[in-house]
């Protein structure tokens, strides 16, 4: 018949999914014993500048001083690895 499919064997005797090991007890019921905090605060860009005025006789008017960084650092409860990779 043209328009018509049929499963193939294997997927007719699939079985239904089970709890198998990604339960944490062995009571079989799911609980949040594994689940952490995740939340965290990151400082991961900062630049910070200042401008000085010089006199005439320098030879230049103007110098420009600053500083950057990046992933400075981050704050977490996380036990795992950065949260912000």
């Amino acid at each position: 018949m043209i328009g018509s499919y049929n499963l193939p064997k294997t997927a007719k005797d699939m079985k239904n999914p089970t709890s198998g090991t990604y339960l944490n007890n062995s009571s079989g019921v799911l609980n949040s014993t594994h689940i952490e905090d995740a939340d965290f605060v990151t400082l991961d860009n900062m630049s910070l500048g200042y401008n000085f005025s010089l006199p005439q006789s320098a030879g230049f008017s103007k110098i420009r001083l600053y500083f950057a960084g990046n992933n400075l650092f981050y704050i977490t409860k996380y036990k795992g690895a950065d949260p912000n990779p």
